[in-house]
């Protein structure tokens, strides 16, 4: 049987005679740990004493997720630990900096590994990619001068006419009709 007496942790579980032991411990600094054989003679070994040092923690924090439009670009932040490592280095620009600049073409997750010299923290970012959204326009390509033609606009994101100043209607229907022979675009927003 072995006694164990522990100065800075807690003893949490244990086999049959205590040969193997479990210590938890919950403070950064040293503990001390002391230990002594009983033998079934209740004679008792020299005491054998060592310490173990508690590193704190290190809590990677690579931010909260992120969404972008399809073909945009953006810049993460790493912070925690004394060294760092993102470990997706996917459409990455900066892959040795804290703060990459990423760019994928899809939904894709990074993550990112912080270290104090003796323990490791993990965490992750995902960067959503949102499509662009589509437009379709109909229109007569051909017409005289002074005529009109009627544009009819379908998309899946909001419209905005630029310039609307020589269209019929000018408040973001899908269908317009320009006043004169100017003319006018259509841009859709991400």
């Amino acid at each position: 049987t072995y006694c164990w007496q522990i100065q800075g942790g807690n003893l949490v579980s244990h086999n049959n005679n205590f040969s193997e032991v479990k210590i938890y411990f919950d403070n950064i600094g040293t503990a001390q740990i002391n230990v002594q054989e009983k033998n079934k003679y209740d004679a008792i070994s020299e005491l054998n004493n060592f310490s173990v040092n508690i590193y704190e923690y290190p809590i990677a924090d690579a931010g909260a997720d992120q969404t972008i439009c399809e073909g945009d670009s953006i810049a993460l932040t790493l912070v925690g630990g004394n060294t760092f490592q993102w470990l997706n280095l996917n459409w990455m620009q900066g892959v040795n900096s804290r703060n990459p600049t990423v760019y994928p073409p899809a939904t894709e997750t990074y993550v990112a590994k912080t270290d104090n010299g003796f323990c490791v923290s993990f965490d992750t970012v995902t960067v959503s990619v949102n499509n662009l959204p589509a437009i379709i326009t109909k229109y007569e390509a051909n017409i005289c001068q002074g005529d009109t033609t009627t544009i009819v606009v379908i998309t899946t994101g909001t419209l905005q006419w630029t310039p609307d100043t020589f269209l019929s209607n000018n408040n973001n229907n899908s269908t317009n009709t320009p006043k004169s022979n100017k003319t006018s675009k259509s841009s859709s927003s991400k």
